[in-house]
């Protein structure tokens, strides 16, 4: 997340969170400047810190909120809770063709090709990168099925890891 992204999520978590606990100090941009430093290279995206800020609200709990509270909750809720943070989820996975988790999530079926070309073959980081190439390539070539596929789903955090793919006629 860029810098300036990371000023709209501090300052519209903390403008939330000043809403809702008469205890925080009104928004400056001192405190909002410092509240994005700790956001800044983390995935909290604007809609996302809000949702933190309301669910951390949600809780009985006698202290104002952080921007490490905010992360945390985040770090909880699934990748598909707002295009941007489902966006950088996929960048990140398309990294890691083995894992299957961009399949899990948007319950579209994907393979590396075996046998590897000639050349790679039986070259472990060769044919790792050859199938990092290939996934990125598919991602590009499916980008907006996979977005509305994994906007549709509902899959908790928690449960990514065991969510079984869908076929693409059930998401139609």
């Amino acid at each position: 997340m860029s810098a300036d992204a990371a000023v709209d999520s501090a300052s519209r978590a903390y403008a939330y969170a000043a809403a809702l606990d008469p205890r925080l100090p009104d928004p400056d941009p001192v405190r909002i400047r410092a509240w994005a430093d700790v956001l800044t290279g983390t995935d909290v995206w604007p809609d996302e810190a809000v949702q933190a800020v309301r669910i951390y609200y949600q809780r009985p709990n006698p202290y104002p909120i952080m921007p490490g509270d905010v992360i945390a909750i985040v770090k909880t809720l699934p990748p598909n809770t707002s295009e941007a943070r489902l966006r950088s989820w996929f960048r990140a996975w398309s990294e890691y063709p083995y894992s299957g988790q961009i399949q899990r999530i948007t319950g579209m079926c994907w393979e590396p090709t075996y046998p590897t070309p000639e050349g790679i073959h039986g070259d472990p980081a060769a044919e790792r990168a050859y199938h990092v190439a290939e996934l990125k390539q598919w991602v590009r070539d499916n980008w907006t099925t996979m977005m509305r596929a994994a906007l549709a789903r509902e899959i908790p955090a928690k449960e990514l890891d065991n969510a079984q793919p869908t076929t693409n006629r059930e998401l139609a």
